[in-house]
């Protein structure tokens, strides 16, 4: 397997994951932007496609988790 297929592979294991965390949440979810409220099957629909607001559900996504296996998020002081 070359690169480009590891990196393919990759990116879908990550849209799967993200979706996966977007389904775990209420039905109700909505989030605002730009003034339109946007639902959890909008959201994922998003992600699927790969359209921008997609792309940056999903690097919202991973940087939580980066943040979460670093130790940031619930760090106690």
């Amino acid at each position: 397997m070359d690169k480009s297929e590891e990196d393919k592979k990759l990116q879908e294991y990550i849209k799967e994951l993200v979706i996966a965390r977007i389904n775990a949440l209420s039905k109700d979810l909505e989030i605002s932007v730009g003034g339109e409220n946007i639902t959890r099957e909008q959201i994922v629909e998003s992600v699927k496609e790969g359209n921008e607001l997609g792309q940056e559900i999903i690097e919202m996504q991973l940087k939580f988790l980066r943040d979460i296996a670093e130790g940031k998020i619930y760090q106690s002081e």
